[in-house]
């Protein structure tokens, strides 16, 4: 599946307290360091039939089919198209293991307590964002895992991997 970035699992206090940054599409985005597992570099991803337009498709991980999702269309934006030369974000969401499709792992970094949480009612067109970190030089988007697939799309992903895994 290509060459793995190490992630410092120094202590289960330090994945607790750190973000992973990335990009795609333009965004600068952080996850909690302890919901990712590994990155690896972008490989090709095979279509799922009738899978939501949220999933790109799937990959085999060391023998596990995992699907792979677009952020861009899982945070309400337009459909994303990631390359080759990207790198692939294997997560732990709070229903399932995901991939996520992104342009690059920019840096892992502290968590401040001072992160500032918004209210979804002030940013109804940041689905997804759990809370948001000033940097010097911009914005970055904390995301909410739990919110990359809506309970539809969630049942419907697994009708799809069920479905592709009779054939």
């Amino acid at each position: 599946m290509g060459t793995t970035l190490a992630i410092p699992h120094a202590s289960p206090g330090v994945a607790a307290t750190h973000l992973l940054v990335f990009a795609f599409a333009g965004r600068r985005c952080a996850l909690p360091l302890a919901a990712v597992e590994r990155v690896l570099r972008s490989v090709a991803v095979t279509a799922l039939p009738k899978a939501p337009a949220s999933v790109l498709g799937i990959v085999n991980v060391h023998g596990v089919v995992l699907p792979v999702l677009d952020p861009a269309v899982c945070l309400g934006g337009p459909a994303y198209r990631p390359d080759l030369h990207g790198r692939m974000l294997i997560v732990r969401s709070p229903r399932r293991w995901l991939v996520l499709a992104v342009d690059t792992v920019l840096d892992i970094i502290p968590c401040p307590p001072c992160t500032q949480t918004l209210p979804p009612t002030l940013t109804p067109d940041l689905a997804g964002v759990a809370g948001v970190l000033a940097q010097p030089d911009g914005l970055i988007l904390i995301q909410d895992l739990d919110a990359f697939l809506s309970p539809q799309d969630e049942a419907a992903l697994t009708q799809a991997l069920e479905a592709g895994t009779d054939v």
